[in-house]
């Protein structure tokens, strides 16, 4: 029955996509951003969904460009120029870098996805061209924070140990151990960067049960974190208080509720293995993911020194790190 329901909705995206195509687009993202595939993997199997939505998607761009035309102004921003330069630097660090052909196929495939990812961008830039287009991006968004955060405590509450490695939880995760968070720091920052969204939402809501019942996700998003064990999570989700207070113009919410509410939580739920690691991030002496890290810091401003210009190469980090380390 799941598969069939999932037919029909990629026949229906595939319709609308090509009347509309920032429906691709946003299809597209949605994969990208909540992931169903890798929590209902076994409705997914043998479907490459990731390709179809593309590949449709850039179909209509062309039927769009002849057609109606697509406004190519989008593209000619500051924003877009310093992308493209992004990318010309990644070509130059993959076609150029010293360690690139001690690594085999790695650095290629690292090369193809990101090419990928800037390709996808672009033609996102092109279609999505109005601000009622843009809305849905951010719902896309609001719609996972509330179902990832969901399946997050899920996890815990029912006890389901599995998800958790070493004491931390790592976020869907398909037949193949394959997820877009599968990484714990990863998954943290998902949330990091979804609840400020959530919290304009109840804003934009007004007041009433909707505004409260949203902004009442928020501390289950805190707590999602906290059980990933991130520190780096944890200090993201201090930043976005702290640039509450300084820039939003509801300071009193975010002085008088919000980050007294975070610190009881934080008190109540941050768990052993986060209060333990969280307790490091300004001491790092004898901590040893916190020393690596410097380690690596201070390795990459070497190889920085030596390769200004391509680097060592795209994926080749780990395999240069011993020649520019201590």
């Amino acid at each position: 029955m799941g598969k069939i329901i999932l037919l029909c909705v990629i026949a229906l995206t595939v319709l609308q996509t090509v009347k509309r195509p920032f429906v691709g687009a946003l299809a597209y993202y949605c994969l990208a951003i909540w992931g169903p595939q890798y929590i209902w993997w076994w409705h997914f199997e043998g479907i490459r969904l990731s390709l179809i939505v593309a590949g449709v998607t850039i179909g209509a761009l062309m039927l769009c460009l002849f057609r109606s035309g697509v406004n190519f102004g989008f593209l000619k921003s500051r924003l877009n120029f310093f992308v493209i330069v992004l990318w010309l630097a990644y070509c130059v660090s993959f076609s150029f870098g010293p360690y690139v052909g001690a690594m085999g196929d790695e650095p290629y495939e690292f090369f193809v996805k990101f090419s990928k990812i800037i390709l996808f961008y672009l033609i996102a830039v092109l279609i999505i061209d109005d601000v009622d287009k843009q809305k849905y991006f951010s719902y896309v968004i609001i719609l996972s924070m509330f179902h990832l955060t969901w399946w997050a405590n899920y996890q815990y509450i029912s006890q389901n140990w599995s998800a958790f490695y070493m004491g931390r939880l790592k976020g869907p995760i398909g037949a193949y151990s394959a997820g877009i968070y599968g990484d714990e720091n990863t998954f943290a920052m998902f949330f990091v960067s979804a609840i400020p969204f959530l919290y304009y939402w109840g804003l934009y809501l007004g007041r009433g049960l909707m505004r409260y019942a949203s902004w009442a996700v928020i501390p289950l998003g805190w707590h999602a974190v906290f059980l990933t064990g991130s520190r780096g999570g944890l200090v993201g989700l201090a930043a976005t208080l702290f640039a509450g207070v300084i820039f939003s113009k509801n300071r009193k919410t975010f002085m008088a509720v919000l980050i007294p509410v975070f610190l009881v939580v934080f008190a109540a739920q941050g768990g052993d293995v986060l209060k333990s690691r969280s307790s490091s991030i300004v001491d790092y002496e004898g901590e040893t993911s916190a020393e690596t890290r410097l380690q690596a810091w201070s390795a990459a401003v070497g190889m920085l020194n030596e390769y200004p210009f391509t680097g060592v190469g795209v994926a080749c980090f780990i395999k240069a790190m011993p020649d520019f380390s201590d």
